[in-house]
């Protein structure tokens, strides 16, 4: 009987572990607060290359990242983005302060980008996404964020949107012409997919209960 508990108590915990890819942060896009630049554009004449991170707090356990997804107007490039944009920059970077402080780095990697649509401004809108990252991380605060690399029009690229609300500190941009990162007044919207790995405690207490039901159902 001891043997089959502490095998029903492993299958749960394995089952936990094993949860299916969930949406993990989530911050919507709200189209009535202050945009931002955050793009890679060469388009004239205002070519612009910006980043935006958003300060995202990882919970006891950590996460597995399989995609993350921010959200931008859909002014100058009328729709072109679902078939322009395929590659952009990921950052990912422990938060240690109020801003980041490695600079934008890296090859770039595939991206997507989906045209939406919100029926409460009646305006198009793009959700770029980065997927199959298989990114590891553990529990703590990070600054996170994707750029992609994006044709503008004539008055230059399209403006990344915010969320509602700030969640911790404001989002951070990065300027490549200066070099140097400033917070901004908003927090940037995105989404973060993958799975939620369980704390050690939480498991701990898992098997407590198993047992504790074992020594029950003896009595």
């Amino acid at each position: 009987m001891k043997a089959k508990t502490v095998l029903a108590v492993a299958a749960l915990a394995l089952g936990a572990s094993m949860a299916s890819a969930d949406v993990l942060w989530n911050q919507a896009p709200d189209q009535t607060q202050n945009g931002f630049f955050n793009s890679i554009s060469g388009a004239p004449p205002f070519g612009v290359t910006a980043y935006v991170v958003a300060d995202i707090t990882v919970p006891a356990g950590g996460w597995n990242v399989d995609s993350i997804t921010m959200y931008f107007g859909d002014i100058e490039s009328g729709g072109s983005w679902q078939t322009s944009v395929t590659q952009g920059r990921l950052y990912i970077q422990p938060k240690t302060g109020s801003l980041p402080t490695a600079a934008p780095a890296g090859a770039l990697i595939p991206m997507s980008a989906v045209s939406l649509f919100d029926n409460t401004v009646q305006q198009a809108y793009y959700a770029v996404t980065a997927a199959g990252l298989a990114q590891s991380l553990a529990a703590g605060d990070y600054w996170i964020g994707i750029t992609p690399a994006a044709p503008g029009g004539f008055f230059g690229p399209e403006i990344g949107l915010s969320s509602s609300s700030v969640i911790g500190a404001t989002s951070a941009s990065y300027d490549a012409g200066f070099p140097s990162w400033a917070a901004l007044s908003t927090d940037a919207a995105i989404t973060v997919n993958g799975t939620a790995i369980p704390a050690p405690a939480g498991l701990a207490l898992l098997a407590a209960g198993g047992l504790a039901a074992s020594r029950r159902r003896r009595a």
